[in-house]
């Protein structure tokens, strides 16, 4: 059976910035030289940042190379950030504290863009549009949720 997912991107320079998670190819660390892999690391304005983190001065130079990807969004990133899953009749849907509701549709190859709806509860049933696009990320959904607000 074909797979129709495509799973990751290459973010450009522009949309990485403090706290931007993302993977890198190359070892975890210098002490294990066998390990060159894919990991999951932050970006940090520092040098000298401790863990999986890696400075800014060093990204241009990664993604020229092709060493970082970004996973699209899925929704079990949705569910570790704290969002419910859900289901009413046909309408699938994720839901913080119950006032946002999120309506996902990842990335395949026939859905060009992984597809977000936010919504805020206004009453029974009735809701009013916060947010309706193209949400690549889990860093996008992160962005998105702080500029409007949400921090359930």
């Amino acid at each position: 059976m074909e797979n129709n997912k495509i799973e990751y991107f290459t973010p450009s320079l522009d949309d990485i910035h403090p706290g931007y998670e993302f993977e890198l190819y190359g070892q975890a660390t210098r002490k294990m030289v066998n390990d060159i892999k894919w990991h999951s690391v932050q970006a940090s304005p520092s040098l000298n940042e401790p863990g999986n983190s890696v400075s800014f001065n060093r990204i241009h130079l990664l993604l020229r190379d092709g060493k970082i990807r970004v996973p699209y969004i899925t929704p079990k990133q949705l569910e570790d950030e704290g969002w419910t899953y859900s289901q009413y009749h046909d309408l699938s849907y994720y839901h913080k504290k119950g006032i946002c509701v999120v309506s996902l549709l990842p990335m395949t190859k026939y859905n060009l863009y992984p597809y977000l709806e936010i919504r805020v509860a206004t009453g029974i049933f009735k809701y009013d549009t916060l947010f309706k696009g193209q949400c690549k990320c889990i860093n996008t959904f992160r962005t998105i949720c702080k500029l409007l607000n949400i921090n359930l």
